[in-house]
């Protein structure tokens, strides 16, 4: 912005995790009743998922195929979102304690879990490998 002072660009309460995909759309995991936002360039808000179908999400990595991936720490879970807005959990429980952060590896998803401390590796046939540890 001129001068160096912020823009507003969207409104979007209680974001958490972001990613950007192909299309240089934002999309936003939210604390709030709809959970998953997708900004696009012009700032307009669309709802992804509506509800409140997990636990508590904390980031979001876009795929190829316009689906993402939402992962839940509290429900120890990654979860697949369609890109109609559908939800089904995809890798869930053990080895997961609490996986927070994610992001993309080529196809697969490395999954930040501070309480296994542990980095996870995730490949598109949702096999789970220790990727770093102590």
């Amino acid at each position: 912005a001129a001068g160096g002072k912020p823009t507003l660009f969207a409104k979007v309460e209680a974001p958490r995790g972001l990613a950007l995909d192909q299309g240089e759309n934002l999309w936003v995991v939210s604390g709030t009743a709809d959970q998953l936002l997708k900004v696009s360039p012009d700032g307009k808000v669309a709802v992804v998922v509506k509800g409140r179908p997990f636990n508590f999400p904390h980031d979001v990595v876009v795929l190829d195929d316009g689906s993402a991936i939402v992962s839940d720490g509290y429900e120890k879970a990654l979860w697949k979102v369609a890109a109609d807005g559908t939800t089904e959990k995809w890798v869930v429980g053990e080895p997961f304690k609490n996986p927070v952060g994610i992001t993309r590896q080529g196809q697969n998803i490395l999954v930040s879990d501070p309480h296994a401390k542990t980095v996870f590796s995730v490949d598109p046939e949702k096999n789970v490998s220790e990727l770093l540890s102590p």
